[in-house]
């Protein structure tokens, strides 16, 4: 007996190193959690000759309950029908509960007489099982899990075999925590290249500095929208893109801020490498060490120049609504004024009673009267920038009145000299933009001679542009030209810059002088019409620019006839109304002279109470379009609707412009803009009754 005992010592000997060998070999080579523990178990079942194994984990729920996660041996449905608590109950005082517990073996050599065994015991001798032993797996004085092993001999866990269980089990823990480092450290670096990735294609700039302010790194983005190389800026300060429009105090409160550990947030304007100012959103952060120590600073900036030209343009279009909203009100006050003005003069030059001096000046208060209808026509275009009304413009007018106002403005040391075809023609365009292009132009040149003073010039003529310079400007075409000449005698433009001076925001001058708008809005304005603005200049020597804007073509037989004024005469009743008694005065007379029959109100109710009285007794309504009671356009409709072939006219105080594209009330033939004289009152009124359906 001694003799077969030894042998099978032997065997079981030989059986369990082998059984040792094979599993260190698994846990070696296992690439995951899960070959590695489901690799152990096979090799515990196969070359153990256990019946079967098992790996717990403990979860952390209220039941404290156990999970198989590897598994040898039998049918998995066992372990499924298992209730197995790691709780100090019943279901959690088994081998599996209690070395999860304590993280210490537990042996049951006789489960069926074990009363720890008991809530399992029917399951385990069904399927075969005599014994069982589970074995802590600790790593660290950290409990991770359960080595659980199955023996269909009673009494099979001896002293030696669970030391030599113990062993396996404590190496299959230190390479658990291995793999699990090995993850960790692969999710980390999968992090930080996601993280990496991000930031390499982020559209954001990414600027690492260290503790002093030295360039580490740089994205891709920054290099985009700055112009510069990683390797120009690596080891360079960010001052490198100062733009000098920030004062030596805003620079400090940003420095103090980032040192103290806070987040500064701002917008900052720097400089591109090729010298373009552009601005930025940014937020800087301190990278701080395990210590708390500030180590280097993060910065993370987004490119707003498109966005801040564009809220300029809102706020410059809200800007001029508003000035054109004030100017419309303020327009149509002065439109009533200038109406006695027009038309009694006019009145006057057609009286026979006045000699010829009174008749000249007469003449001179009617010229007077006319260009201050024109001046307020061209306040109210130039409010409405945003609706170009292109028609035929002379430009020499805009430049005398452009010249006039700037003239005022300009240093004594200045002088203007012109050199002004008036028979240059005219173009198709807007009158307030072309305005806007000789002030910008003429205020560029004034400054450029601001310390010394000098001359300067502006000409304009009609040329057709030579072939040479057809091929210098591929835009120009061979066709005639407005060409419109500003040129000084200033600083000049340097080379480097001079192909800049278009862009939005560039600008050589101090920051509160200007917005960098000046000459790109002329840029603009000139495309706009078709045309070309060129620039030729030498530091110290001054700057030339031309405009190039294509001339309108006049067939023969368009050009302008000037005729003699007509005051077509009538006998028809005429209801007037207009809330300015002036006004309704003026034309109660400026028709009555004209042999008409006149009822003037000031009052629109009261003319609509005469009118219903009796609707036949007028043969034509003139009212105004804005008056306090009831507007001229519902007055309109209200005699419309009684009678529907009597003729009306609306006056109005406002511009073309801001009646273009409504619709007429029903019932009006003209609408007549203010201020109007009697020749063209009397010419709509005849035109209309004569040509009544």
């Amino acid at each position: 007996m001694d003799r077969e005992r030894l042998i099978l010592e032997l065997r079981k000997s030989e059986r369990m190193s082998r059984m040792l060998r094979n599993c260190h070999r698994a846990i070696i080579r296992s690439k995951d959690e899960n070959d590695l523990l489901n690799s152990v178990c096979d090799i515990i079942v196969a070359v153990g000759g256990y019946t079967l194994c098992w790996v717990a984990f403990a979860n952390h729920d209220e039941k404290k309950s156990v999970v198989p996660v590897a598994q040898s041996g039998l049918e998995e449905s066992y372990l499924k029908s298992l209730d197995i608590r790691w709780s100090d109950t019943d279901l959690g005082r088994g081998p599996t509960g209690t070395a999860l517990r304590k993280g210490i073996p537990s042996i049951v050599n006789n489960i069926i007489g074990d009363s720890k065994y008991r809530p399992w015991s029917a399951e385990a001798t069904k399927r075969g099982f005599s014994s069982s032993a589970a074995i802590p797996l600790i790593s660290g004085g950290e409990i991770i899990g359960a080595l659980n092993v199955y023996s269909s001999d009673p009494n099979a866990f001896d002293l030696k075999e669970m030391e030599l269980l113990q062993d396996l089990s404590d190496d299959m823990a230190h390479g658990l925590i291995a793999l699990r480092t090995v993850e960790r450290e692969k999710a980390t670096t999968e992090e930080r290249d996601r993280l990496a990735t991000a930031i390499e294609q982020s559209t954001e700039m990414v600027v690492i500095t260290d503790g002093k302010g030295v360039i580490e790194y740089v994205n891709p983005a920054f290099e985009r929208v700055t112009g510069y190389s990683r390797e120009e800026v690596f080891g360079e300060n960010p001052r490198i893109l100062k733009s000098d429009r920030h004062d030596p105090s805003f620079y400090r409160s940003l420095w103090d801020t980032i040192t103290a550990g806070q987040v500064w947030r701002g917008s900052l304007i720097n400089r591109k490498k090729n010298g373009a100012i552009y601005e930025e959103e940014c937020v800087i952060s301190s990278i701080k060490d395990q210590s708390g120590r500030i180590d280097g600073y993060v910065a993370v900036k987004r490119d707003v120049t498109n966005q801040k030209l564009l809220e300029k343009k809102i706020r410059h279009t809200q800007k001029l609504n508003a000035i054109g909203t004030l100017a419309g009100g303020i327009a149509h006050d002065f439109n009533n004024t200038l109406m006695p003005v027009i038309g009694y003069a006019e009145l006057l030059q057609n009286s026979e009673n006045l000699t010829e001096k009174g008749q000249k000046r007469v003449e001179e208060i009617h010229k007077a009267a006319i260009r201050a209808k024109e001046l307020i026509r061209r306040i109210l275009t130039f409010s409405r920038k945003g609706e170009q009304s292109f028609r035929p413009v002379e430009p020499y007018i805009a430049i005398k009145e452009a010249l006039k106002l700037l003239r005022s403005s300009l240093p004594s040391t200045v002088k203007i000299v012109e050199a002004i075809d008036s028979g240059s023609g005219s173009f198709m365009g807007d009158l307030a933009q072309t305005h806007q292009i000789i002030v910008n132009l003429c205020a560029n040149a004034a400054y450029a001679m601001r310390k010394n003073g000098g001359i300067l010039r502006v000409e304009l003529i009609a040329e057709r542009p030579d072939k040479e310079t057809r091929q210098r400007y591929r835009s120009l075409h061979d066709i005639d030209y407005i060409t419109l000449t500003v040129s000084d005698t200033g600083v000049g433009i340097g080379k480097d810059i001079i192909d800049r001076i278009f862009e939005p925001f560039f600008t050589t001058k101090h920051e509160g002088e200007s917005s960098g708008m000046g000459l790109s809005v002329v840029h603009g304005i000139v495309e706009d019409h078709d045309g070309l603005v060129t620039v030729e200049s030498e530091p110290g020597k001054g700057s030339v620019f031309k405009v190039y804007l294509p001339k309108l073509t006049v067939k023969k037989g368009e050009e302008k006839s000037y005729e003699k004024k007509v005051f077509p005469r009538g006998k028809e009743n005429v209801l007037v109304i207009d809330d300015d008694e002036t006004v309704a005065t003026t034309i109660e007379i400026m028709l009555e002279n004209l042999g008409y029959k006149v009822k003037a109100f000031t009052r629109g109710k009261k003319a609509l109470e005469l009118f219903l009285e009796d609707p036949s007794a007028f043969d034509i309504v003139v009212t105004d379009s804005i008056m306090p009671e009831i507007n001229g356009e519902e007055l309109a409709r209200q005699v419309n609707s009684i009678r529907k072939d009597l003729p009306i006219i609306l006056i109005t105080g406002l511009s073309h412009e801001s009646s273009a594209g409504r619709k007429k009330p029903p019932g009006v033939r003209k609408i007549i803009y203010k201020p109007f004289s009697p020749s063209e009152i009397s010419n709509v009124i005849r035109n209309v009754i004569d040509h009544r359906k």
